[in-house]
């Protein structure tokens, strides 16, 4: 019964508008920091939340590929023109909105819960920089359209794979991230592979960043 008292709250904290900041930022602490029952319900509910919402984006992408609609991409609030010669491909998991990939490197969208700087150090502990340990993240604030980015870099081994499953190691590999506020979840898109390719197509990288608009 404690269980789902808790998620249930989780949820309703989930839910609340932006403006409601003592009650939100409660429940970003409480799931960016599982240490007690309520934390881990917070985080559950929170994840459960993002699960359905990065579905219901993926349901909206293929009835845009049915109406033959393949320039853009969609993520929550946002809407990005896809750069030339990239492609849109299916998902590869219910935890990403849109998927596209250019060469040997992927582009995820997905919308989750979690506070940015909780975001950013659970990245860099998928990384190992050459002198050993996490590396520093590169971290940058830019002005899209009249929406506030926050851009990182982490570059070192890259080990993927989910938290709790089978994990890849891979050398010499880049991530850039952008992350865009929305009302109830941020939007997310990393964008990850060898770092030889990431830099040939970074400035590709930065126009899908600038195309960003509020639908």
């Amino acid at each position: 019964m404690l269980t789902i008292v808790a998620a249930t709250g989780a949820l309703t904290v989930i839910g609340c508008d932006e403006s409601d900041t003592s009650s939100t930022n409660q429940g970003i602490k409480l799931a960016d920091e599982p240490k007690s029952l309520a934390g881990r319900s917070a985080g559950t509910a929170r994840d459960l939340a993002g699960q359905i919402a990065n579905r219901d984006a993926q349901a909206g992408a293929a009835a845009d590929a049915l109406t033959g609609d393949g320039g853009s991409v969609q993520a929550g609030p946002y809407v990005f023109k896809i750069p030339s010669g990239w492609r849109s491909v299916p998902p590869s998991n219910n935890m990403r909105a849109a998927e596209l990939q250019v060469n040997d490197a992927v582009a995820a969208f997905s919308m989750a819960g979690g506070s940015v700087d909780a975001n950013i150090n659970r990245w860099a502990g998928q990384f190992i920089s050459p002198q050993g340990g996490s590396p520093e993240p590169k971290i940058d604030e830019i002005q899209v359209n009249g929406i506030s980015v926050t851009l990182v870099e982490l570059s070192g081994t890259y080990f993927d794979g989910a938290m709790t499953g089978q994990v890849t190691e891979k050398p010499d590999h880049t991530m850039l991230a952008a992350i865009l506020p929305g009302p109830q979840m941020s939007v997310f898109i990393k964008f990850t592979g060898p770092t030889r390719t990431i830099n040939e197509v970074r400035q590709q990288w930065m126009e899908l960043v600038h195309s960003a608009q509020s639908r």
